[in-house]
């Protein structure tokens, strides 16, 4: 398995035998296992269908959203290439879309970092577009 750590974080490994016997040794361990890849299987399937109904530029502000919650930062260190990778699609409509909301003085991009200047901005970026797809309702 290839894991990609999209922040700097403390991670170690195993081997996959060793965790087999860990995982049949203890319970705890196998329920763990499981929520966790029922949590993985629930975010897929989220990813999915967010793909088929939503635009890029939703997505996109999303993803930001999360990984600057994640890091509790409004400036994040990523490439366009990175991600790209996430979703599925090129680099080039990563850098078109990160213009456009660039554009609107929403964020602020340089090499390799990503800076949300207007939270707010953003926010409703990602919301707008998921409205205009029918999905959710005003809150009016």
């Amino acid at each position: 398995m290839r894991a990609i750590a999209q922040l700097p974080i403390l991670a170690g490994k195993i081997a996959s035998t060793e965790f087999r016997k860990a995982v049949s040794s203890s319970k705890a361990i196998a329920d763990l296992c499981i929520r966790c890849n029922e949590g993985l299987l629930t975010q897929a399937w989220i990813g999915v269908a967010c793909n088929a109904v939503h635009r890029f530029e939703a997505r996109f502000c999303r993803e930001l959203l999360q990984t600057c919650n994640r890091v509790e930062s409004d400036k994040i260190m990523v490439t366009h290439e990175f991600l790209a990778q996430i979703p599925g699609v090129r680099r080039t409509s990563v850098t078109r879309v990160a213009n456009t909301i660039e554009a609107m003085g929403a964020i602020i991009c340089s090499r390799g970092v990503m800076k949300i200047i207007d939270l707010e901005a953003v926010k409703a970026r990602a919301f707008l577009f998921r409205m205009r797809s029918g999905l959710l309702r005003s809150p009016n």
